[in-house]
């Protein structure tokens, strides 16, 4: 589902020609995902998105009925949609910005029930200025529908560029992940939520 009609005609012209058939308008409707058309979307089995998207006329906010959290933010709502999404097993990549990370109260509980639901397995934080305006950081979650929850990577690219190399270690240990078990996610990212067992 498209918001844009320019853009979800540039969405069609793509899967024509990825051969992408769709059901009556094609594969990708023009409607708001976050109002009570999106109820309505089936499972996918890979998302892959940019949040924030746009509302109808610049400022409507989220009103679909079938969010466990309501919130007025769009990056939450969109990462809740994008999550309740996805078939079991499915996987979703996401460009987020670091309060989505960070956010209290139903951010919280939007993060919990996000680690509930699917297995983060990586979290890309990446330089400022990449996706956003400069000085917004922003990360890439990587994580698919699951029942089972496991251990997950945390990367961190901002590193190399903001921090000093841990004493005794050169600059090839700045690029590359130190060999050795994994530790929890949670535990190098505390700021997602709670600990996984």
């Amino acid at each position: 589902m498209e918001l844009v009609p320019d853009a979800q005609r540039l969405a069609l012209m793509n899967g024509m020609l990825h051969d992408i058939d769709g059901v009556g308008a094609g594969p990708v409707q023009v409607g708001g995902t976050l109002s009570s058309e999106g109820e309505g979307l089936l499972a996918a089995g890979l998302i892959l998105a940019n949040p924030p998207f746009g509302t109808k006329r610049g400022g409507g906010l989220p009103s679909r009925g079938d969010f466990s959290f309501p919130t007025s933010n769009k990056q939450f709502a969109f990462l809740q949609h994008i999550y309740r999404g996805l078939k079991p097993g499915g996987r979703a990549g996401v460009v987020l910005p670091d309060n989505v990370l960070f956010e209290g109260n139903v951010g919280r509980q939007i993060r919990a029930d996000l680690m509930d639901k699917c297995r983060l397995h990586t979290i890309l934080r990446l330089p400022t200025g990449i996706f956003y305006a400069q000085g917004v950081e922003t990360n890439v979650l990587v994580f698919e529908r699951s029942w089972r929850r496991r251990r997950c990577r945390s990367w961190s690219m901002r590193w190399r560029s903001r921090r000093p190399p841990p004493e005794g270690q050169g600059a090839a240990s700045r690029t590359a992940p130190k060999a050795g078990p994994s530790r929890n996610c949670m535990t190098k990212t505390k700021h997602l939520g709670r600990k996984l067992p």
